[in-house]
């Protein structure tokens, strides 16, 4: 992103620059400088504002790739236990209980609410999951 800046920074001069010379323009009465003059601020201008196009662009695709990362992060860590989902900590061992419903249908890691040892619902899908005789089964 500093090169763009760096690119803004040379444009910014340019123009300054043709602004400095289209004030000599009027020592000089030929036409044909006139409007090489004007070309010139012309597509400065052009490419100043397609440089700053570009780089919100970057931005958000940095923002996008940021993203994604984050997800691919979580989702390296996501393990499912039926009737829910998991989460390996850095010491490796499995923490909260996630609603399988919500992280698979939209990617969305919703916290389980215990109903009873063996049981327990979603707030957002209202999924009721329940383990049974050891033996986890969602309830749908």
């Amino acid at each position: 992103m500093s090169d763009i800046a760096v690119i803004l920074s040379a444009l910014s001069s340019a123009m300054s620059i043709a602004k400095d010379l289209k004030g000599f323009e009027t020592q000089i009465k030929e036409a044909s400088f006139k409007l090489q003059l004007a070309d010139l601020y012309s597509n400065l201008a052009d490419i100043k504002v397609e440089m700053a196009d570009l780089q919100q662009s970057m931005i958000s695709k940095d923002d996008e790739i940021r993203t994604l990362k984050e997800t691919l992060e979580i989702k390296g860590k996501m393990v499912y236990t039926d009737p829910y989902y998991q989460m390996e900590n850095s010491e490796g061992t499995l923490e909260g209980q996630y609603c399988k419903v919500c992280y698979d249908d939209i990617g969305k890691l919703m916290s389980l609410e215990s109903l009873s040892p063996v049981s327990w619902k979603c707030g957002k899908c209202n999924t009721i999951c329940t383990r049974d005789d050891g033996n986890r089964k969602p309830f749908y």
